[in-house]
Parts: C-alpha cells; sequence; structure tokens
C-alpha cells in the first residue's frame, strides 16, 4: 500500500466511517451515531458463533454395551478440552485411543457414552473505529 509522503487536512472535515460486524456475528454497538470516536475505540464487539462436532464413540471403538464405554470415557460433560486430547481409549500410553479435533468443551454425553458433543470456543471480536 502507498502512502504519501505529504497529506492536506482541513480542520473543517469531518469522516465517516461505516463499521460493521462480520454477517454471521451476533454483537452490541458501543457508539450513538455521530458520536466522536479516537482511533483506539471500540465501536462495536461480538461474538461469532462456534460449530458442535458429534463423536461416535461406539462406532469408533466398534462396541454396543454401555458398561465398556463407561470405561473408555476420559472426559465428562462441561470438561474444557484441548485440540488431540484423549477423549475415550483403553490407555492413556498405548492402545486405540479416540482424540479431539478441536479446542473447546465436552457439551454433553449422549446414549450412556455412545455419541460425545464437543462446543468449539466462539471467536470474540472487537470492532475499532480506525480514525478519529
Amino acid at each position: 500500500m502507498y502512502y504519501p509522503d505529504q497529506r492536506y487536512v482541513s480542520e473543517l472535515t469531518v469522516i465517516r466511517r461505516e463499521a460493521l460486524l462480520p454477517e454471521e456475528a451476533i454483537g452490541t454497538i458501543r457508539v450513538m451515531e455521530g458520536k466522536r470516536v479516537d482511533i483506539r475505540d471500540i465501536v462495536a464487539n461480538g461474538v461469532i458463533p462456534s460449530r458442535y462436532v458429534i463423536l461416535n464413540v461406539a462406532e469408533f471403538f466398534n462396541v454396543r454395551k454401555k458398561e465398556k464405554l463407561a470405561e473408555l470415557l476420559q472426559v465428562k460433560a462441561g470438561d474444557v478440552i484441548e485440540e488431540n486430547q484423549v477423549i475415550a481409549g483403553k490407555s492413556l500410553e498405548r492402545g486405540k485411543r479416540l482424540l479431539s479435533p478441536i479446542k473447546g468443551m465436552v457439551a454433553r454425553i449422549e446414549d450412556d457414552g455412545r455419541r460425545v458433543i464437543l462446543q468449539e470456543l466462539p471467536d470474540l471480536l472487537d470492532v475499532e473505529a480506525g480514525v478519529r
């Protein structure tokens, strides 16, 4: 991007700029229309809703009995998880393991452990004014 060495500024110039959140975001406006703002003032903030991932534990391990599924699960509902963390498995060191594909939390465990529903952490957004 090219910026000229000299810029001409008039004291009577009023800059109007529209700042928008992304279309999929849910948020609020923090300043009133027509209010003067500084460069770093936050004019809007919001959240982009997170996605859900469903892991079929019973199918992954080819297990039908509830008791065996309970032994395999390494997490419970409400746990915060990291990417590649063990969700279910026979042993933490060796053996077949089901790993988390995302960083987030365990939203729900359904059908006595047959399915684990993970929710990705939402993205937080702050929109700055960008001009004085």
